[in-house]
């Protein structure tokens, strides 16, 4: 579907569509399993969608059950949040028109209060799963995969996890879509598909999971 939606010119720059995203998760479009997300000051953000792993400490072993699952993703959810927080903190400081400023002396803030990271807050927005996932990008300024290559890790089933969330993650956002334009127009997509990717894990998320889904929506 990324060349479908290439050819329409619907891309749109990164720093566009995780706001989006994140508005959209706030609001419930996205299913339970994506509908988490932190907001509020750097240090003490407010956990939304996580409920079960809040009395639980999390641990540095592969999770056990849902608690400790959700407890581990509360606390990337933190870190996260903290590092997008200090990035917005770096960006509007470094401009004398927008800086946060001593009410007494009128200088730009060196030392940010718990009050001062609230008030940009607004402008760090929702941290979800996707800038859960923006961390893993491997460029020339993001080396956060290095820290999972040394880690005590096992890589294999890192990676078919990983492969799992992108693919539940490309099921709804397809599915978004054959519910909009139709099922009739969404084949018609597929079929004008280069045939490696009509032979691809495309045609078969269509046909296993999206396809029926709708059908049954419909029959309803």
């Amino acid at each position: 579907m990324a060349l479908r939606l290439g050819q329409q010119n619907c891309y749109r720059t990164r720093a566009r569509v995780l706001p989006e995203a994140g508005r959209l998760v706030k609001q419930k479009f996205y299913p339970a399993p994506l509908s988490f997300y932190a907001f509020g000051g750097a240090h003490h953000p407010s956990i939304y969608g996580l409920p079960n792993g809040r009395w639980s400490k999390p641990a540095l072993t592969l999770a056990q059950d849902e608690r400790e699952s959700q407890s581990q993703l509360r606390q990337f959810l933190r870190t996260t949040h903290r590092q997008r927080s200090q990035q917005v903190r770096t960006r509007v400081q470094s401009n004398p028109q927008i800086a946060l400023r001593s009410e007494r002396s009128g200088d730009i803030l060196r030392r940010f209060t718990r009050e001062h990271w609230q008030k940009l807050a607004w402008r760090t927005g929702y941290t979800t799963v996707f800038h859960l996932l923006q961390r893993l990008v491997v460029s020339a300024s993001n080396r956060e995969i290095e820290r999972f290559v040394v880690a005590d890790i096992d890589t294999q089933l890192f990676h078919e996890s990983l492969l799992e969330v992108i693919s539940y993650i490309n099921f709804v956002h397809e599915a978004y879509v054959a519910q909009a334009v139709g099922l009739e127009t969404y084949e018609h997509w597929l079929a004008d598909l280069p045939v490696y990717l009509q032979r691809s894990f495309l045609t078969k998320r269509y046909r296993v999971h999206i396809s029926p889904v709708l059908t049954q929506e419909t029959a309803a």
